[in-house]
């Protein structure tokens, strides 16, 4: 980041960078640049479609605030989408079209981490660790649903579609005294299994 540092001013102390495009030819480079703290008190958001010669800075807002964004999450189907979690406002800043245009959609939770579905192109998992909450979203982050609301969740992955139904998660969750559990499902947990 130091080229962003020298030439905008930007002092934050953390730099996240993605390459965008759906071929590897692609020019767009995404960064996002916050302080080193676990929760950012700020950040900036530039994009170049010059492989880097420029950026332009973005400035997603949340309900006419600046958005707070933590890490840039990099559709794993679709390298032309990006969604940033901010944790401050309860919100994800979304791209679907390499950087050009961002959306903001508000949560009804803290999205601590994203996780995109390894296959399934508009298919992501949010998890707020505040709560230890998972919610899914079916539509790249317009709109939410919350899994296993009565569980306590630790960790949560997709499982290996070499071995597993290609929905397939496996959740990690707390009981009350205090012992782990792990559970898994094949449709989002209308049905579930105690591993």
């Amino acid at each position: 980041s130091s080229g962003i540092n020298a030439e905008y001013g930007d002092n934050h102390g953390t730099a996240f960078v993605e390459w965008g495009g759906s071929t590897k030819g692609s020019d767009t480079i995404v960064v996002l640049t916050r302080d080193s703290t676990k929760v950012p008190s700020d950040s900036t958001l530039y994009v170049s479609t010059d492989y880097g010669k420029s950026f332009k800075t973005e400035s997603p807002m949340v309900n006419g605030v600046a958005a707070v964004c933590s890490y840039i999450y990099q559709s794993p189907v679709n390298h032309r989408q990006f969604m940033l979690n901010d944790i401050v406002n309860n919100a994800v800043v979304v791209s679907t079209d390499e950087g050009r245009t961002w959306q903001t959609f508000k949560t009804e939770f803290a999205p601590t981490y994203i996780d995109h579905h390894p296959s399934v192109e508009l298919l992501s998992l949010g998890y707020d660790s505040s709560t230890k909450k998972l919610f899914l979203t079916r539509d790249f982050g317009k709109s939410w649903t919350a899994l296993m609301p009565e569980k306590n969740i630790r960790d949560i992955y997709w499982g290996d579609t070499n071995y597993d139904d290609m929905n397939t998660i496996f959740v990690t969750a707390e009981k009350a005294d205090g012992n782990l559990e792990v559970w898994s499902s094949k449709d989002f947990f209308v049905n579930k299994k105690l591993r």
